[in-house]
Formats: structure tokens, C-alpha cells, sequence
């Protein structure tokens, strides 16, 4: 059961019995390869930091990184002084990484899985340098429709996503541990101008496949491809719809200089 707070527009899902058991075989632990797609969005991410003062020069700690994909994208492009934190993950769970303090901190699609956001953004304030950049990405409460619950149903991802946020919430929990909004993505990075890499085209390949998340893994259907002429039109030109409600936000923060 998901269910939208009247007063600030965030959803929260209801406490669910043994939340480790669904993380076992976690989807998403299966991107391990940095592909074509994945250099498609990390690129994304890269070029919003840049503009947003990051140098590589620069220490920065990918807070949740997972495998550590995008360590080692930013390491092909120079930036060495990278280091990655996830206590799921056995090569980067170790507690040193939490001991230093960086220039920048990254956490991608981490806090909605979190019981307590205000918590876990006190722990960003704690890593940071005064004056450091912190990058938040999460989906966002406001740009998702509960009434066409198939349409969101990835950005929802039940019952893994415990707190989705609204906007106005995720700003207020950072500037009460005295962060300074510089900037505010509401696309998702994973929606490229690259050809095959849309959005409008990889949740239009999901649908055809059933809607099911695992179907991104694995080999494509080649029957359901040649089918669906609106694939071939989206895989060139899908960038140019982007979905119409937005349900995804990435915020860059600057820690206070005191």
C-alpha cells in the first residue's frame, strides 16, 4: 500500500515484514557493465556536475555506488581522486570511506530507500568539506499519479522505495542541515539524446515486454522488436518526448562555508 501525505505531496509505502529478503536478487545489482548505455547517462550526470563547479582536482564519494560503475566511468575521464561507499556491496562497504571528508558527495537513487532521508542527509553534511557540492538524485513525489499506478510503476518500485519525496520536502530536510540550493534537474539522466538510449524508448521497450523491469536485462525479443513499429521511432528520436509529468529530480547543494 502507497499512500500520499495531504500536506507536503510525499508518498511513503507501508512497513513491510523482512525488507531483506527482497534484496537478494535486487534487478538492479545485475548493472555491472559499463556499456554503451551506461556511458550514455553517465555522461549526463558528468557534464551537471561540471557545470555545476566540480574539477577533477576534486575528492568526491559516491554514497550507495553499488558496483561501482560510475567510479569507474569517471576514472576513464581523468577524475582519480574518486572513492565509493555502499554497505550492500562487500568491495565498498568498508566503514574508512565514511571517516574522510570530500569536496563532493554523489547518492543516486538512494534516499527513498532509506528510513530516515533527514538522517541520512546529515550523514551527506558530515562527509562534506565546507563549501562542498553535494548531488542528490531520487524520484520525485510530485510528477507521480497514483491514479495510473502502471504507468509509474518503476519510479514507485514498491516496496523498496520506503519515503519518495516531494520537492519542497527534499529542499527543506537539506537546508536544515544548512545547505544552499544551486541547482535543480527535474529529467531524469537516464534520458539521452544518444539513439536507444530514451527514456520515451526503453519503458516503451519495457510495456511491449510486459512492463517487467527485468526485461532491461535481458537479450531483446526480436519479434516484439520488429512488431512495434514506435520503437525503431523512438530509439532515434525519442529524446524529443520526455515524459509529460516530471517524476524524477536531481539536486545540487552547496554545503555551508561556517
Amino acid at each position: 500500500m502507497v499512500w500520499r501525505c495531504r500536506e507536503c505531496v510525499s508518498l511513503h509505502c507501508e512497513e513491510v515484514e523482512n525488507i531483506s529478503s527482497y534484496y537478494e536478487n535486487y534487478t538492479l545489482h545485475s548493472e555491472d557493465k559499463l556499456n554503451y548505455f551506461a556511458n550514455a547517462w553517465f555522461s549526463v550526470i558528468l557534464r551537471r556536475l561540471e557545470n555545476n563547479g566540480l574539477t577533477k582536482k576534486h575528492s568526491m564519494l559516491d554514497y550507495g555506488c553499488g558496483t561501482g560503475l560510475f567510479l569507474d566511468y569517471l576514472r576513464g575521464k581523468g577524475y582519480n581522486n574518486c572513492t565509493g561507499y555502499d554497505a550492500y556491496v562487500s568491495k565498498y562497504k568498508q566503514p574508512s570511506a565514511l571517516s574522510a571528508h570530500y569536496d563532493v558527495v554523489v547518492s543516486f537513487d538512494v534516499i527513498e530507500h532509506v528510513e530516515s532521508p533527514k538522517a541520512l542527509i546529515q550523514t551527506f553534511e558530515n562527509l562534506l568539506k565546507p563549501g562542498g557540492l553535494l548531488c542528490i538524485q531520487t524520484p520525485r513525489a510530485d510528477g507521480i499519479d497514483l491514479s495510473d499506478p502502471e504507468e509509474y510503476i518503476h519510479i514507485l518500485h514498491m516496496p523498496y522505495h520506503i519515503h519518495i519525496l516531494s520537492e519542497r520536502v527534499l529542499l527543506d530536510l537539506c537546508g536544515e542541515s544548512g545547505f544552499l540550493e544551486k541547482t535543480i534537474f527535474r529529467r531524469w539522466f537516464r534520458d539521452s539524446w544518444l539513439p536507444g538510449t530514451s527514456r520515451r524508448f526503453f519503458e516503451t521497450f519495457m510495456k511491449a515486454h510486459g512492463n517487467d523491469m527485468e526485461s532491461a536485462f535481458d537479450p531483446p525479443k526480436w519479434s516484439i522488436l520488429l512488431g512495434t513499429p514506435a520503437l525503431w521511432y523512438y530509439a532515434l528520436f525519442g529524446y524529443f518526448f520526455p515524459k509529460g509529468k516530471q517524476d524524477n529530480m536531481m539536486v545540487m547543494l552547496k554545503k555551508h562555508s561556517r
